[in-house]
């Protein structure tokens, strides 16, 4: 408290506010001492910390996002060492801020659509270098793999070319065979991944048939400056280092993420002979006050890797580099928001095979894929019909570009006009979310995409969300334009010029109840799709293409629940004061392939896993970590994608703020 100096020292009582789970200090706190009808407040400082006047009788309150509120009479507080208060994380982060669902802020509470918020603490506890490490302890979340190497996500049984990935909310490019992986994106520079399940076109246009994923990135607090440093090391070569720096100012904030990963597996290769993956990758930003509401940002974030990996005789290499770079302006007067923003993302592939362990020469397939977008987006909260409301809208003008060898041509553009509304009424026991999203294509021609969600709370810790809506998939410029031949092993390959875009029609009821230390949740789904774009055969013996021929579903039931104890101490030898964490994941038996008529051919066995982590500060800002993943080792071959054997991991960590 800024008076605190000017009181006698032994009227000067000190407190420290630490996180219940991992006795780490909690900044940021708000500390309310209640005098009375006077209040005086004060946060907390980097290590916690904060001061009162015992002088004078009343209450401590101390309140945090995402933890349970505590108090305490001052009375109660005796002894002269500081007081400690602990508080417990909420089991359900009901107020932290989300962004995914209407494209701007809102607590989780209020998101009408489903919203699956994976923290950064989770991401520290799951010791990941990559999202798809992250995701891989998520419920409903399964990897896919498979030549060329790469981890894909799948949603609802809907495969990866059918969910969208977007940072910080624009889309990446970057799919090879459909399959965008999500082991290229590092987990340092992230604030936290949301995720939504189901049909996201309304909002988001081509892709997110099966979902969204979108990784949100870390930005400076206000008036300081937070550096970082990490080293790890681990089993199958893995060595990640990286350094942040972030700086919040009045009117400029700064960031800068660098680092670089290497591990001798390949993501997606159900195998570790002779695979490797090394990846570079550099994240700036910069954020600038204007004056009068208006603010100019921009930032981006730079990968480059390359794998090997093995498929019989053949060492494969690929070479990627990915792009995305934004600049945007934002005016906010009140509710009102408007912004524009300049998007760009690149993203290139160079293939090599050989039969040695090292590229022979420059020779391989080559592929580049380029987004332009320009976005125009619009915010406001107003009264309408009795009942408060607010309109989220905006326009996407896009231009997709390929160069690539095995389309026709060697270069295809075609350009989009996508504009997208959706209104949420009311702000009480129940809210309606109507919207819907017109997508113009030069190539393909006109899809809409309507939306109806629902929420209702009929008690404060019970939250029940209904959602009906369509989404839909573009066929993509192989799709559309392949032509490859492969005369040694007598077949060829044409895309399809008339193609029609995958649609489907999806339902979803979502129930929720979350009281502070436990949370239990369910949620039902199916999905109805049309005009499935397959690889099918010609009339011609040997000649393959693509078309719309199929009509599928997919159901399904999700259930899971979570619970806050506090805070467990480690006190075995040397890891005295020690946080640790465990995670139990099983996933269950899932079909993979069906003949056709229906019956199960392939299945993917079921799989439990243990992790286990325990970190332990040694001062100075200094922390050591040790995680071991998959302690039982056990490998379920290639019906897995990637290397599910046991791994473990060491690092050390240092942080500074002021």
């Amino acid at each position: 408290m800024a008076c605190s100096a000017l009181l006698p020292a032994q009227s000067v009582r000190q407190g420290q506010v630490v996180d219940a789970a991992t006795g780490v200090a909690v900044r940021d706190a708000l500390v309310l001492h209640i005098v009375a009808r006077d209040t005086t407040r004060a946060l907390t400082d980097a290590d916690g910390r904060f001061t009162w006047s015992a002088t004078d009788a009343g209450e401590l309150v101390i309140r945090r996002l995402g933890y349970a509120p505590t108090r305490r009479a001052t009375r109660d507080i005796t002894g002269d060492e500081p007081w400690r208060v602990s508080l417990t994380p909420l089991a359900l982060q009901l107020d932290a801020t989300v962004v995914t669902a209407a494209r701007r802020d809102q607590r989780l509470k209020d998101a009408v659509v489903p919203t699956e918020l994976i923290s950064r603490a989770e991401i520290e506890r799951s010791g990941a270098s990559d999202v798809a490490g992250v995701l891989t302890e998520q419920l409903g979340v399964q990897l896919e793999g498979g030549v060329p190497a790469g981890a894909g996500v799948q949603l609802q049984g809907l495969g990866t070319n059918r969910v969208l990935i977007l940072v910080d909310g624009q889309p990446l490019v970057g799919r090879i065979n459909g399959n965008l992986d999500v082991s290229r994106l590092p987990t340092a520079n992230l604030e936290r991944i949301e995720v939504i399940k189901g049909p996201q076109s309304t909002m988001y246009g081509s892709d997110a048939m099966g979902g969204v994923i979108n990784l949100v990135t870390r930005r400076p607090t206000s008036g300081s400056t937070d550096a970082s440093l990490q080293m790890i090391g681990g089993s199958q070569g893995r060595r990640d280092l990286h350094g942040s720096l972030l700086r919040g100012g009045e009117r400029i904030e700064l960031g800068l993420d660098i680092g670089s990963r290497a591990v001798q597996l390949a993501p997606g290769i159900a195998n570790d002979q002779d695979t490797n993956a090394e990846r570079l990758e550099l994240a700036p930003q910069l954020r600038v006050q204007l004056g009068d509401g208006w603010r100019a940002e921009a930032g981006g974030l730079f990968i480059t890797e390359q794998q090997r990996y093995r498929t019989g005789q053949l060492f494969r290499f690929a070479d990627r580099d990915q792009l995305a770079a934004r600049a945007g302006l934002t005016w906010q007067r009140g509710d009102a928001r408007a912004s524009a923003l300049l998007y760009r993302s690149r993203f290139d592939h160079f293939a090599r095979a050989s039969t040695l362990d090292r590229p022979q020469g420059d020779v391989g397939d080559r592929d580049r894929q380029v987004l332009t977008e320009l976005e125009l987006t619009y915010n406001d909260a107003f009264s309408t019909l009795g009942t408060n409301a607010v309109i989220d809208a905006g326009l996407e003008l896009r231009r997709e570009e390929i160069v690539a060898d095995r389309v026709q041509g060697l270069r295809r553009h075609f350009d989009m006009a996508e504009p997208f509304a959706q209104l949420t009424l009311g702000d009480g026991p129940l809210m309606l979310t109507p919207g819907a999203r017109f997508t113009w294509n030069e190539r393909w021609g006109q899809f809409v995409a309507p939306r109806l969600a629902a929420l209702w709370r009929p008690t404060t810790r019970l939250n029940v969300r209904a959602t009906i809506g369509r989404g839909f998939r573009a066929p993509d410029f192989k799709e559309l334009y392949l032509a490859f031949a492969n005369p040694q092993a007598g077949y060829a390959v044409q895309g399809n010029e008339e193609l029609r875009p995958e649609s489907s029609t999806s339902a979803q009821l979502n129930v929720e109840w979350a009281a502070e230390r436990l949370y239990v949740r369910g949620s039902l789904y199916e999905n109805r799709l049309r005009d499935f774009i397959e690889f099918v055969e010609s009339s011609t013996p040997g000649l393959f293409s693509y078309g719309n021929v199929s009509q599928a579903r997919t159901r399904g039931v999700e259930g899971e629940f979570g619970v806050t104890a506090g805070r467990v101490r480690v006190s075995v030898g040397r890891l005295l004061g020690a946080r640790a964490s465990a995670t139990l994941v099983h996933t269950g038996a899932t079909p993979m392939q069906r003949d056709l008529a229906g019956a199960i051919t392939a299945t993917q066995p079921d799989f439990t896993r243990v992790d286990l982590r325990a970190v332990r500060p040694i001062g100075g800002g200094l922390e050591l970590a040790l995680g071991v993943d998959n302690v039982s080792n056990r490998q379920l071959g290639p019906q897995w994608p990637g290397f599910t054997g046991r791994l473990w991991h060491a690092g050390v960590t240092w942080t500074a703020a002021r």
